[in-house]
């Protein structure tokens, strides 16, 4: 059976492109069952010699996979009998499983142990039967029965490990996975099983020096590169991380969160060629949403950089017939502080104002226009900007500094200590506030 990966979640911290505490997806361990062991092949039971004839009718329809057939035979002669041999109940159970009925199987099985409680093809049968249904526990304790009955092949050692790491017992996990690996040492899927392992019991460590052994051997596997940037991640070793994640993006990984998190590490470095090429191609591929774009490009503008914000941003405008007024707006108001930075004030204030008319809850391009306006000594405009961007609680705080920032200009301090007390009250946590304060209360004091 195969069983779907569990998918590791990645969170982006998009307005802070430092690396510690994200992670990359990558595919868990998948746990190959074994087949049904053949029918009558079974060491631990033997069928009883009034049994013979019917295993002489039975042994050719086996042969050729004649399932349905042979449970036909095989109810009948239960039928038939009072009382069969635990082999018999142990081959249709297996015939059973062949068919998916796992009902009928597991009650076959039971009577099989009723009759011999040391059955170990029983209880391995039980332990994959139950694992078919996600039934982990009751697997695990079949399996464990098996295996303290004497199975010890590395198949049965991997599931163990396999049950162990999904009822989140990771180092019982590892030391299942290291005793397969022994019995199978290049079996990859034992080899991915304990990597796993180790990583959920935090062996760090030993997790790399496996997966460095791992890599020598299949070089071109991204998946394997991944986890090792994820390793790389727990360690905080950003040099290490990002050179294998582009490792793996060389290899054909073509995974936004790849992309997305080596572009973050690249603009943490100041490479900042690379970071915008990765970002272009996922924007050209449609793989970057407006979410996280937002937060990229409003963190390059904090930080100035200018020419790599405004390729970004071209790229970007090509799909704005896609977007949200919200979007859009957010777009126009890139678009307006780009073109503050080259001094192209008239361009910078029609864009604010294309933002604030595509989103009138822009916050942003309220405080940017209003600060635009009040540097040109507009300040009944920037004032009526700042009272509209105070009903906003993602920039109040913004708008009633930039307001005070007004009536001090015109020498209103009374009203500007007002509102920075009303700040000071809606905002206790912002101790700058209070010297702010005490300043323009001495002001008015002696000016009374």
């Amino acid at each position: 059976m195969k069983h779907k990966r569990f998918v590791l979640i990645i969170f982006l911290m998009l307005t802070n492109v430092q690396a510690k505490g994200l992670r990359l997806s990558v595919p868990e361990p998948q746990l190959f069952l074994p087949s049904i062991s053949a029918p009558l092949e079974q060491r631990e039971a033997k069928i009883t010699p009034l049994e013979y004839p019917l295993a002489q009718e039975l042994k050719p329809l086996l042969d050729n996979n004649q399932y349905s057939d042979v449970l036909t035979k095989l109810e009948k002669h239960q039928i038939q009998q009072e009382t069969i041999s635990p082999a018999l109940h142990l081959l249709t159970a297996q015939i059973h499983m062949q068919l998916k009925q796992t009902e009928s199987a597991e009650k076959n099985y039971l009577a099989a142990l009723k009759q011999m409680p040391d059955l170990v093809r029983a209880h391995r049968g039980l332990s994959i039967l139950y694992l078919s249904i996600g039934e982990m526990e009751q697997s695990q304790t079949s399996l464990i029965r098996a295996i303290s009955l004497g199975l010890g092949d590395s198949n049965s050692y991997a599931q163990l490990g396999y049950l162990n790491m999904q009822l989140n017992d990771s180092l019982s996990s590892v030391s299942a996975y290291q005793q397969a690996l022994m019995l199978a040492p290049v079996n990859k899927d034992i080899q991915q099983g304990l990597l796993f392992a180790l990583i959920r019991s935090k062996q760090i460590s030993a997790a790399g020096s496996l997966l460095d052994k791992m890599l020598k051997e299949s070089p071109n596997k991204s998946a394997m590169w991944l986890q090792r940037a994820n390793l790389a991640l727990e360690s905080e070793d950003k040099d290490k991380a990002l050179a294998s994640m582009e490792v793996a993006i060389r290899l054909g990984d073509k995974t936004p969160a790849t992309r997305l998190l080596a572009a973050q590490i690249h603009l943490s470095k100041q490479n900042y060629n690379r970071a915008v090429f990765l970002l272009g191609a996922l924007i050209e591929s449609k793989q970057l949403d407006m979410s996280a774009f937002d937060g990229l490009l409003s963190w390059m503008l904090r930080e100035k950089k200018w020419e790599h914000a405004s390729r970004l941003l071209a790229k970007m405008k090509t799909r704005s017939q896609r977007y949200t007024s919200y979007d859009k707006s957010r777009l126009f108001h890139f678009e307006g502080v780009l073109a503050g930075s080259n001094g192209r004030t008239s361009q910078a204030k029609a864009s604010f104002q294309r933002a604030i008319n595509t989103d009138p809850s822009n916050g942003d391009a309220l405080i940017a226009l209003a600060k635009l306006v009040t540097n040109q000594s507009d300040f009944t405009h920037a004032e009526l900007l700042y009272q509209r961007a105070e009903r906003l609680k993602t920039v109040r705080l913004q708008a009633m500094l930039g307001r005070a920032q007004i009536y001090i200009n015109q020498q209103g301090f009374g009203q500007a200590l007002d509102l920075l007390r009303k700040a000071k009250h809606e905002f206790p946590t912002q101790h700058g506030l209070e010297a702010n304060i005490q300043s323009l209360a001495s002001i008015v004091n002696n000016q009374s």
